[in-house]
């Protein structure tokens, strides 16, 4: 059983799993970096899966947001022109 303590220590790693699954579902970009620094701060403090997920959810929400954002810059500058 963990105390109390112990589960206060991983709310990094939460917030960083919560975000890391948003930005994966909504190719959010400023999710996805927001996700990769409390996840590097959770396994840096207290290691937990809920950090490692999150900081991976992250990193590939943010390369799906990049990439999405690349894709409607594209469109629009070629629609405009």
């Amino acid at each position: 059983m963990e105390t109390n303590q112990e589960e206060w220590s991983k709310t990094k790693g939460w917030w960083s799993f919560i975000l890391g699954l948003m930005s994966v579902l909504f190719a959010g970009f400023a999710l996805g970096i927001a996700a990769i620094i409390l996840g590097y701060k959770q396994m840096h403090e207290y290691p937990c899966w809920q950090g490692n997920v999150g900081r991976i959810l992250g990193i590939i929400g943010t390369v799906v947001g990049t990439l999405w954002m690349i894709v409607l810059l594209g469109f629009l500058g070629l629609w405009l022109f």
